[in-house]
């Protein structure tokens, strides 16, 4: 009894829902790579597919769990699909994640994905 108690005590999600122009798509969490925004177009990348909606990434990363991490201020990863970090040409750092993707890591950022 105790172990369900504390089962449902715990209110974690799995789905993310993503409002798209035409209907409502929800992503399980373990799915999702990568979230990159530009101005307010939103970009979801997951094992199997690309979404576009508008939106701010703070909102989008208010809703994630743990195993999302923010590397610049222009996207988050799934920590869980990082395969490395690499030096980028101008200093910057690069994080080479599953399924041929890439993204900018910000020196800022650095430490949280350390």
């Amino acid at each position: 009894m105790i172990n369900y108690l504390q089962r449902f005590d715990r209110n974690e999600r799995t789905l993310l829902p993503i409002r798209t122009t035409d209907r409502i798509v929800t992503i399980k969490f373990a799915d999702l790579v990568k979230i990159e925004v530009q101005s307010t177009k939103l970009t979801f990348y997951t094992t199997s597919d690309v979404i576009e909606t508008t939106g701010r990434l703070y909102k989008v990363l208010a809703n994630l769990n743990q195993d999302f991490v923010q590397v610049s201020r222009h996207a988050v990863i799934n920590i869980n699909y990082l395969q490395s970090i690499e030096e980028g040409f101008a200093g910057n750092m690069v994080a080479i994640l599953t399924g041929q993707l890439k993204t900018d890591v910000s020196r800022r950022y650095l430490p949280l994905l350390e």
